[in-house]
């Protein structure tokens, strides 16, 4: 049969094309069955592109909505050099820019950072319940402030600051130390710490809403488009966006890279004072400096460098996170395969490809991670920023009618050149699937991925208990502090970073409580 000179068109165009050669030419015996040379001949070859009301319809009721997500990811406001091309400073959008093109590119690499964040905090969690002495909201507050400690430098602090307070010979004086000051920074942590939970949580209703409306209406006033399920399916593979945006909301974040930066400097201030009032020796003191919180080193929360290996819970939270990914691709997988025709086409191969790309940069990163510095990987965001756009406008131009084709509607990849069959009933198929198959895959998909996030919520409730106060301990803790009368007292004591400076102190007293609280005046040169 020859091969016409026209380009593929529109199904619904060779539908017609296949009625009228029966009608002028009974013997033909067309059925709405055509073999793949019989799509050549009534259909055309190559691709033909939609109607352009019909792809902005497309972006806008199924694939825009959902990258509108995007700007419910909770990330740092870290503004670093390292974001900055040449003389041009982005700031804080360099910073945006690295985390939007790492979720985009590598989701694996960032979901499996932000459950170790909370995994970290877990186990600090744990570490300060068994420290002796510590109170139940004792231990609450420092496991907040330890969380946040862990934003610097790659959480090496943590250690140094819970040491001396699990060390028999020196927790008494260190606990002493903390006792009038932890209360007060937990809070000021606790209210600088923004979680963004409401606004993830209409978005992600909204966009279901959205999602389920434009099915229905479909359905009932006969809009149904023959490239529909595909359009699912191609939203479908990127449904871990609503795993990324639960759980950064869930851990939270500070307005800017100073904010805790600030809060954490004033702490330690005073911890230094006080330990040099208890006489600790300098030695034994456990004095921390902390640097600007970085992008590479802590300060994003879905870019971790270090796994430091991964223990059987850890195992289980990649696990679930490799699940959140690969689940999505495989019911966007099924979608298109059992779209007539049955069997693999252009866009089944298309959400394969993407699943095998995130899994190579993930093991990219994951490998590089071993040999590389933390500052010098972080400019795989360039690398991330490049194909993440790529990746875009591959998959923008899908809508476009890239894979639409006699070898993409007629399964060519897995039924042959000479099973391949295009179905110009599919339509009637299609519409009648709508309640039976395609909303209940859309569902069962985001169903999966709440439920994802609860067990991974669940796993680390603790930790992130710790990070926000209810209004009674918010009411409590001012109903304490409304009571404080500073004192007109002032002590001097030595400053250990050098023998020619003294430290400055007012003590502040409080009435319903024995223990004075410390605020660092000043720095002052020592006089004779």
């Amino acid at each position: 049969m020859a091969v016409s000179g026209r380009l593929f068109d529109s199904i619904d165009a060779c539908r017609a094309r296949v009625v009228a050669a029966n009608a002028t030419t009974p013997a033909l015996n067309l059925t709405f069955l055509l073999t793949l040379p019989q799509c050549y001949e009534y259909c055309g070859t190559g691709i033909g592109t939609y109607e352009t009301w019909s792809v902005i319809s497309a972006l806008s009721s199924w694939v825009i909505p959902l990258f509108l997500l995007l700007g419910n990811i909770t990330y740092a406001n870290i503004s670093s050099s390292i974001c900055d091309i040449g003389k041009i400073k982005l700031g804080y959008l360099g910073n945006w820019i690295a985390v939007i093109s790492h979720l985009l590119v590598n989701p694996i690499d960032f979901l499996w950072s932000l459950t170790l964040k909370l995994e970290v905090g877990h186990n600090i969690k744990i570490r300060c319940d068994k420290i002796a002495n510590l109170t139940g909201d004792e231990k609450k507050y420092l496991s907040a402030l330890s969380f946040v400690l862990d934003d610097y430098e790659n959480g090496r602090h943590v250690e140094t600051l819970l040491r001396s307070l699990e060390d028999p010979s020196a927790r008494l004086k260190h606990h002493e130390a903390l006792k009038d000051i932890l209360r007060s920074a937990a809070r000021d942590l606790a209210d600088a710490r923004k979680h963004n939970k409401v606004h993830s949580t209409l978005a992600i209703l909204i966009y279901g809403k959205e999602v389920f409306e434009a099915l229905i209406d479909a359905k009932l006033d006969g809009s149904f488009p023959y490239h529909m399920p595909h359009t699912l399916a191609l939203r479908q593979i990127y449904y871990w966006l609503f795993l990324a945006v639960i759980l950064s909301a869930a851990v939270g974040g500070f307005d800017d890279q100073w904010t805790s930066l600030a809060i954490l400097q004033r702490f330690l201030t005073a911890r230094q004072v006080a330990l040099q009032r208890l006489g600790v020796p300098e030695g034994d003191q456990g004095r921390i400096f902390l640097k600007p919180l970085e992008p590479w080193n802590g300060g994003n929360y879905s870019w971790r460098h270090s796994k430091h290996g991964v223990s059987m819970r850890g195992g289980f939270m990649l696990f679930l996170v490799i699940m959140a990914v690969a689940i999505p691709v495989l019911s966007a997988f099924l979608l298109s395969w059992f779209t007539p025709t049955v069997g693999l086409g252009d866009r089944g191969i298309l959400e394969l490809s993407f699943a095998g790309f995130w899994l190579f940069n993930w093991g990219l990163t994951h490998v590089a991670s071993k040999f590389v510095s933390p500052r010098s990987l972080f400019r795989i965001m360039w690398w991330n920023l490049f194909w993440a756009l790529a990746s875009l406008v591959v998959l923008f131009a899908a809508f476009q009618g890239w894979f639409n084709s006699c070898e993409s509607w007629s399964a060519y990849y897995s039924r042959g050149y000479g099973g391949a069959v295009l179905d110009l009933n599919m339509k009637d198929i299609e519409e009648n699937d709508i309640f039976t198959f395609y909303l209940p895959m859309v569902i069962s998909a985001l169903v999966v991925q709440l439920l994802l996030a609860t067990v991974i919520l669940e796993l680390n409730g603790d930790i992130l208990k710790c990070t926000v106060w209810s209004v009674k301990e918010n009411r409590s803790f001012w109903e304490d502090t409304s009571d404080r009368e500073p004192s007109t007292s002032a002590s001097v004591h030595r400053s250990s970073q050098s023998s020619d400076e003294v430290t400055i102190t007012r003590t502040l007293g409080m009435k319903n409580s024995g223990n004075p609280s410390y605020e660092l005046l000043s720095v002052e040169p020592k006089t004779s």
